[in-house]
C-alpha cells in the first residue's frame, strides 16, 4: 500500500521537489518501525532465562 502511495508522490510532485521524496519514503518506513519496536519492547518483555531455555531445549 504505502509503495502505492509513493508511486503516486513521484507522479505529482514536481521535479524540483524530488529531493522530499527521499524524506517521505524514509518517513512511510521508518515512522511505523520505530513505532512497532516501542510498542513490542513495552508490552512483549521476555525473560532472559526463558530464552536460554527454549533454544537449548530445540
Amino acid at each position: 500500500m504505502s509503495y502505492l502511495l509513493v508511486l503516486g508522490l513521484y507522479a505529482v510532485l514536481p521535479a524540483h521537489h524530488s529531493g522530499w521524496l527521499w524524506w517521505l519514503i524514509l518517513g512511510f518506513g521508518a515512522v511505523p518501525a520505530i513505532a512497532i519496536i516501542m510498542i513490542r519492547s513495552r508490552y512483549m518483555s521476555e525473560c532472559r532465562c526463558g530464552c536460554g531455555r527454549r533454544i537449548r531445549a530445540i
